[in-house]
């Protein structure tokens, strides 16, 4: 399993932290800087927030730790809690307390009004990131622990060409590309209805169609899905370009 972190932010690009190991978030004391160290990286999140924890002799105060089964989430000295959000609902973690996510979540650090991070978790059978942006065409670098460099106005068409081309592939071809457009939407959230609506229904897409893959119910898709996923990859993509384009 792989992870990436990335901060929910209205930031156009693309930037996630590759967690490959223990991961410390803390904030920087001089700059109020919330950042993520990697072994040897210190990694900006590009996120000022007094609410978050600095780092003790003790280490950092939010730790991630990937395992075989996920990620562990601990509150290591975080003086708030941290908020682990995930699809079937919140956990709270004080000091001293942890959480193992096996799926994408949102954590929040330094409170309830803190800094939102995004967490995905990919399965070993889905494509890696970097395999995405090769597939369409794109340069995404890697800088130590950070891949980035892709527009989201660049990104979001990108796979949403390839996602239309794995209906054809099949539910576990096409749940690839919806679980990444889906993640696109979580790190790039924009303040409206529209934006919310279009949430709510990839989830749904995302969910029907690993329901299928759970019940074995055959790899081709019905029209109804072609429909679907096409009507919701094109509006995910006039969404992004309009808010660019502003």
């Amino acid at each position: 399993m792989r992870a990436y972190l990335s901060p929910v932010t209205d930031s156009d690009e693309v930037r996630r932290v590759v967690v490959e190991s223990s991961v410390g978030i803390y904030r920087r004391a001089e700059d109020a800087a919330v950042v993520v160290s990697t072994g040897d990286d210190v990694v900006d999140l590009g996120v000022a927030d007094q609410s978050v924890s600095r780092l003790r002799p003790g280490g950092p105060p939010v730790v991630l730790e990937p395992t075989t089964n996920g990620v562990a989430v601990r509150n290591d000295g975080s003086t708030n809690p941290v908020y682990v959000r995930t699809g079937i609902g919140e956990h709270t973690l004080d000091r001293g307390e942890s959480t193992l996510v096996d799926s994408h979540c949102t954590i929040t650090v330094g409170g309830r009004r803190g800094t939102a991070l995004h967490l995905t978790l990919e399965r070993d059978d889905r494509l890696t990131l970097g395999e995405y942006v090769d597939h369409a065409g794109l340069n995404l670098g890697r800088s130590g622990a950070v891949l980035g460099g892709v527009p989201v106005s660049s990104y979001v068409p990108a796979v949403v060409e390839l996602l239309l081309k794995a209906r054809e592939e099949g539910t576990s071809e096409c749940l690839k590309y919806t679980h990444e457009l889906r993640t696109v939407l979580s790190e790039h959230p924009i303040e409206s209805g529209e934006y919310d609506d279009l949430c709510d229904e990839v989830d749904d897409i995302e969910g029907r169609l690993e329901l299928r893959l759970e019940l074995s119910m055959g790899d081709e898709l019905d029209p109804e899905y072609h429909a679907r996923i096409d009507r919701a990859a094109h509006r995910v993509v006039r969404l992004y370009t309009r808010e660019v384009a502003v």
